[in-house]
């Protein structure tokens, strides 16, 4: 359900992403993994909206839970949607400071895929 829902964010059907987004959350058997995954996107469809509190909420719970459960590569897509945003709302040093921990995050786990998206989010 949380691919499904990133999907269908990444095709710019966001009203239908956040739908299957908190079926996913609502899914009880959802490991902590797929519901770190469905926030993510509820918090980019956010982002998309301009609606900056549920975008914030949605990363911050994500970075989170993520370091509690050691999941470094989570970790670093919540500072990289956090830096995204922080960027978008032209508050460049906060932005900076976000993406540098993702990057930082991403070399030290040898998170190439991380690492690129990092290099990317702040070009």
């Amino acid at each position: 359900m949380a691919a499904l829902a990133e999907a269908l964010y990444v095709s710019g059907r966001h009203d239908d992403s956040a739908a299957r987004a908190r079926e996913a959350l609502a899914a009880g058997a959802a490991s902590e993994p797929v519901r770190i995954r469905a926030r993510n996107t509820l918090g980019k469809v956010a982002l998309a909206a301009e609606d900056w509190p549920t975008a914030t909420q949605r990363f911050e719970e994500n970075r989170q839970h993520a370091e509690a459960l050691g999941l470094s590569p989570e970790v670093c897509r919540a500072e990289i949607n956090l830096g995204v945003m922080a960027f978008r709302r032209g508050q460049y040093d906060e932005a900076e400071s976000h993406l540098g921990r993702a990057l930082s995050l991403a070399e030290q786990a040898g998170d190439l895929r991380g690492a690129r998206e990092a290099y990317a989010a702040a070009a």
